[in-house]
């Protein structure tokens, strides 16, 4: 049964008619394109002033509460270099190279490359009191590229000037061949001298003595190798004022040897890895 309300002014009101008016779609000063001029035949031309023409005013476009949809919001921002999802798929790859090293008795090596030059890396330091510390540095584009493959015990490195590429990822391969006995699982990222021709026809000439898994993209995090490059230049080489880049690498070479002689160190790198090892 409809009722009928009074309002202040002292005029009745129809309230179901009331309730229809406020459900009703709001009206809106954009604009809408008639279907007659949209829907159009395949591979055939759209007629630019009849879309203009048919473009009718006063159109009704309904409140976003009133079909109960949800206003977009932007998610929370992550990190830059990382991961946002699937990381349960790239923990089931990791995993499958594990079972399939344990399978063919090979030894599993991550390798990472990194670079150094004579700036400094600035960490906190102690100073009396009222006296800043000052590093006073000479800086050129000379750089030094260190690389580095770990396994669950040890730690191996090669210093090269410049950039590392294919030559040099041969010479680090082959000296790794040398010091480890068995065959070896690498695993590192998609570095274009990772793909390069150079490395897989070297790979190719072992006869399967060496076999390559690609980390997945964007996962910095999954290598261990990462963190011994993070201690190093934030501890061993923190706030290292060198002259030339010969005594960066020297002092760098040094460094990465005691760091070798740590083992407890070497299994805080894998820790720190989210790895599902």
């Amino acid at each position: 049964m409809e009722t009928a309300a009074t309002w202040p002014s002292g005029r009745a009101v129809d309230v179901g008619q009331e309730e229809a008016r406020q459900a009703a779609p709001l009206r809106s000063s954009r604009h809408r394109l008639s279907n007659r001029v949209m829907d159009v035949e395949a591979h055939s031309r759209i007629d630019p002033t009849r879309v203009w023409l048919g473009v009718q005013p006063d159109t009704y476009m309904a409140t976003v509460e009133g079909n109960g949809l949800l206003q977009p919001a932007a998610g929370g921002a992550g990190h830059p270099t990382r991961r946002g999802r699937y990381c349960r798929v790239e923990g089931q790859a990791l995993a499958y190279a594990q079972k399939k090293a344990r399978r063919e008795q090979r030894t599993i090596l991550f390798i990472d490359e990194s670079g150094l030059s004579e700036r400094p890396t600035r960490v906190c330091t102690w100073a009396p009191k009222g006296q800043t510390p000052v590093l006073q540095y000479s800086f050129n584009w000379k750089q030094l590229s260190a690389i580095a493959g770990i396994s669950f015990w040890n730690f191996y490195f090669r210093l090269f000037p410049g950039t590392i590429k294919g030559p040099q990822l041969v010479e680090f391969l082959q000296a790794l061949v040398r010091q480890i006995k068995g065959k070896l699982l690498i695993v590192w990222d998609g570095l274009p001298a990772h793909r390069s021709a150079l490395v897989r026809k070297h790979v190719e000439s072992l006869d399967g003595h060496i076999v390559l898994e690609r980390l997945p993209a964007y996962a910095p995090e999954l290598n261990p190798v990462e963190y011994i490059w993070g201690y190093m230049k934030t501890r061993e080489l923190a706030n290292l004022c060198a002259t030339t880049i010969g005594e960066v690498s020297q002092f760098a070479r040094n460094r990465l040897k005691s760091m070798q002689r740590r083992p407890r160190l070497i299994t805080a790198f894998w820790k720190q890895a989210e790895l599902p090892i």
